[in-house]
Formats: structure tokens, sequence, C-alpha cells
């Protein structure tokens, strides 16, 4: 919607659209287990990438092995490296969200965080978007940050950071499921508009679709 009146959360009665879906940001989990349990497209992407990771490393493991650049204590210490890969990448993850978020013409993106459940999440308040700018925004931080631990794993020498960066592009792929979530339950919408918008004083999002 870049480049147009923005359209409000009031308008879309107006414009024909109705309420399909509620999502309380502080209960998350079961609306995203819903959505992975049923296997749209995007959550087959989800299954075929956390494959071919788990391939990645298991191949590169048994390279290293073989020629004697490493063994299974090296292998098992880089888990440690690839966990704080990980936390390093989390505001990286967010933050490309937020630029996502700016690029579809959000103006203004705020951040959420529940320790007890484990998740972190980026908000644009009372922004509406649609569905293929929210595939945009959904799928930035997995596709730039995979890219770029690919690189890393060819580039690096040294086989302690190879295994190490090889393991983060796992967790993070795995980390992911959220999003791919998200965009699966758009996907498998019916109805030919779907679109959506965070409330943050209200702690929601809301999916509003169109015949």
């Amino acid at each position: 919607m870049k480049g147009k009146k923005p359209v409000l959360p009031e308008d879309l009665p107006g414009l024909g659209y109705r309420l399909a879906d509620e999502l309380r940001h502080d209960n998350l989990t079961p609306f995203l287990l819903q959505y992975v349990r049923q296997r749209g497209l995007f959550i087959k992407i989800w299954i075929a990438a956390t494959v071919i990771n788990v391939l990645l490393l298991a191949a590169l493991a048994t390279m290293l092995m073989l020629e004697a650049k490493a063994d299974f204590d090296l292998i098992a210490r880089a888990v440690l490296p690839a966990l704080l890969v990980l936390l390093l990448l989390i505001p990286v993850h967010e933050w490309l969200h937020a630029l996502a978020y700016k690029y579809a013409g959000a103006p203004r993106v705020s951040y959420i965080i529940n320790w007890k459940k484990f998740y972190v999440a980026a908000l644009a308040d009372r922004f509406v978007i649609s569905r293929q700018p929210f595939y945009i925004v959904a799928l930035t931080p997995f596709v730039v940050i995979s890219v770029m631990l690919v690189i890393g794993v060819f580039l690096i020498a040294n086989p302690l950071w190879q295994l190490a960066l090889a393991f983060a592009l796992l967790l993070h792929t795995l980390s992911c499921l959220g999003d791919f979530a998200m965009i699966n339950y758009t996907q498998l919408r019916k109805e030919k508009d779907v679109v959506t918008y965070d409330d943050n004083q209200k702690g929601m999002s809301y999916f509003w679709v169109r015949d």
C-alpha cells in the first residue's frame, strides 16, 4: 500500500471487509500452532528449508571430519557459539521486520518482548497491510539472515565457526516458524483479499477479509 493513501482500520467495513480473526499478543502460541498443523505452502517451504539446513550441517560436519579438521568434540563445542550467534541475531531479525514494514509504508514500528513465553515481535500500530506486502514483512529476516549465514559458512576458514554458523542457520530457521505460520494463515484464507493490522493499545492483531 506504499504510495497510496493509507487505509485506516476504521475504513475497512466501508470497503467491504469483515473481521475474520483476532489475535492476542500475549497468547500467540495457540494461534500459531493451529496454522503450523495446517500444511499450507509456506509451512511446506519451512519444512523443506529445515531439512536442507540439517543436510547442510551434516554434510559440513562429515566433510570436516573426513579432512581431519573436526571431531565429535569440536562439533559439540560449536553449539555454544551457535547459541550466542542466535541470541545476537534476535534484534537483527526484528529490525529486518521493521525495515520491511517501513518499506511497505508503516509510519512507526515498535517491539514487544514476552520473556515468559520467549518471543519477540515487531508491530506496526494501526497500519493496515495486505497479503503480499505482509509476506515480504514476514519473510525478510528469514531470507536475509539465511543468506548471510550460508555465505559465512563458506567464507570462514575456521572449522569451529563454520560449524557454529551452520548450527545457527538451523536454529534461526526453526525460530522462524512463527513467521511462516502467520503467512500460512493468510495464504490459506480462501477470500480474495486479506488484510491485517496491529493495535498496540489493545495488545491485539486483527485479520479482515473481503470476497
